[in-house]
């Protein structure tokens, strides 16, 4: 994950490298919903350890997406 390296999610990060050959970043923000955003951007190749509360808003966010797209949300055309 070279890329994921070298990315700054947020200016106080760090990053370490982790047994399994990927990355752990770590930082500390003041709001999940704009972090979700970012995170969907990586697609199936971020997994989110913790904080438990990040994983459940990334969960929402999924969920209202899946919602979207069955049709459950307001009509958007273009």
């Amino acid at each position: 994950m070279p890329r994921l390296r070298h990315h700054r999610f947020h200016p106080s990060q760090t990053v370490e490298h982790a047994p399994d050959g990927g990355a752990v970043v770590c930082f500390t923000a003041s709001g999940l919903q704009e972090i979700c955003w970012h995170l969907f951007t990586w697609g199936a190749a971020i997994r989110i350890q913790a904080p438990e509360e990040l994983a459940k808003a990334y969960a929402d966010q999924l969920d209202q997406a899946r919602h979207a797209l069955a049709g459950d949300g307001m009509l958007i055309t273009g």
